[in-house]
């Protein structure tokens, strides 16, 4: 799981909320720099997304997700060129099913067992409403899958960090910065630093690693 959070940016890289239905990220990642756009909408069940990370004008990986009304992930489906992995994840109870390409098998098939905590694949929008909560515990727990190996399940853990100012695109803006990353004693392979809008929870910066950034450079309504 030690890229979990690093591979989940790189190719999840989205907004929170329900202000726009559509969003673009400029990603620089060890210094090539390449954007990430994001579709939102809303569902009868909650939300469904899309994600196209693009590099040198092709489609490097497609993102696809359905959530319910509290942002947990109910269905996640991830396609990507690099690693030949076309899998789609659904949750059953304490159980996500995977099916697809992974794992250097065409048709594979993999359960893994979890526990009743949320699972939250698309964090950028799970974390939305606890970043800019002032109540409540400082921190939470929630399961994720590795993008780049989605047989790979494990709990992550976000933390409150500070209420912080910085620039966007020339502009000054109020966040709430979260320090998300393995949970345990786990944390010490990886962990990475988010910033919400403290307005509205709209996911809008990260540092998941020292040499990969991400910013929000459009919101299109």
């Amino acid at each position: 799981m030690k890229t979990t959070l690093k591979a989940g940016v790189l190719s999840l890289l989205l907004a929170a909320v329900v202000f726009g239905s559509e969003y673009l990220f400029l990603v620089n990642e060890k210094g090539q720099v390449y954007q990430n756009k994001v579709e939102l909408k809303v569902t009868g069940q909650g939300y469904s997304l899309k994600s196209y990370v693009t590099k040198e004008d092709q489609k490097d990986s497609i993102t696809e997700a359905k959530l319910n009304k509290d942002y947990e992930t109910i269905e996640w489906r991830f396609k990507s060129q690099k690693g030949d992995i076309d899998v789609v994840a659904v949750r059953q109870e304490n159980k996500i099913l995977l099916t697809g390409t992974f794992g250097g098998k065409e048709n594979n098939k993999k359960e893994l067992g979890i526990d009743s905590r949320p699972w939250h694949q698309i964090f950028q929008l799970g974390m939305m409403k606890f970043a800019i909560t002032e109540k409540g515990p400082d921190s939470v727990e929630f399961w994720g899958l590795r993008p780049d190996n989605p047989e790979t399940a494990g709990v992550l853990a976000a933390r409150r960090e500070k209420i912080e100012t910085i620039e966007i695109n020339g502009k000054k803006v109020e966040t709430s910065k979260l320090r998300i990353g393995l949970a345990g004693w786990l944390s010490i392979f990886w962990t990475g630093d988010y910033w919400f809008r403290k307005s509205d929870g709209l996911y809008i910066k990260a540092v998941p690693t020292g040499n990969v950034t991400a910013e929000l450079i459009q919101e299109i309504p």
